[in-house]
């Protein structure tokens, strides 16, 4: 091997360790959220809502990384086949990393909402299911143009991420108020449950593990 091979390789070498690291250094920040099922289900049964509500959470399949994270989707069900059920937005809330209680405000097409004004209670009828986007009012800021309210930057910021890490678990709350009601009879006591979702580091073997998209069903 000559001089100028052996260089060669050495600036091959190099660079791919400058590549390499740069790789690994983008991944440490690839999370995963999971939605604590056991949590929340240990709160309804003590509040003997088994028969009532059924609740799930999660975000967008496309989180990467905490910056992703700017709306919340949930499905909540109405187990019952007699009594209503009611969600009371103005009275729920979101809790962060800093144990900071958020405002929460539903999300949907076109929402020009005051958000000085109280939003409106979501009914859900016997044996129904209802589906909702929701996220803090500090992220939302007004269109000049159209007056449509829209996210303007993550629910939650990186550094308070690496601070709870720091502390211990990184986790997150949506606490929901929900009240019960048989047709004609006025509400019954509020309920609280708490949804809360974990943050993980994920394993950078599965961040670059490559999965293959399922076959296409023939018709």
């Amino acid at each position: 091997m000559t001089e100028q091979d052996l260089l060669i390789l050495v600036i091959y070498l190099v660079s791919l360790f400058f590549v390499y690291g740069n790789a690994l250094d983008s991944l440490k920040d690839i999370i995963t959220v999971e939605f604590d099922t056991a949590f929340l289900q240990e709160q309804i049964v003590t509040q003997g809502l088994g028969d009532l509500v059924a609740i799930k959470g999660e975000v967008s399949e496309k989180t990467k990384t905490i910056a992703d994270i700017k709306e919340v989707s949930l499905s909540i069900q109405n187990k019952s086949s007699e009594r209503f059920l009611y969600v009371v937005w103005d009275q729920s809330v979101i809790n962060d990393f800093k144990k900071r209680s958020r405002r929460i405000i539903r999300l949907s097409p076109g929402i020009t909402l005051d958000l000085m004004q109280p939003q409106a209670y979501s009914t859900i009828a016997p044996g129904q299911t209802l589906k909702e986007k929701i996220t803090a009012e500090d992220v939302l800021q007004r269109n000049k143009d159209n007056q449509v309210l829209e996210i303007s930057k993550p629910l939650f910021e990186d550094k308070d991420l690496k601070k709870a890490w720091e502390s211990g678990e990184a986790k997150f709350l949506v606490i929901l108020i929900l009240q019960g009601s048989n047709p004609g009879v006025s509400l019954e006591v509020p309920h609280l449950l708490m949804c809360q979702f974990k943050i993980f580091r994920k394993s950078w073997i599965k961040a670059i593990t490559w999965k293959p998209k399922p076959p296409k069903k023939e018709l």
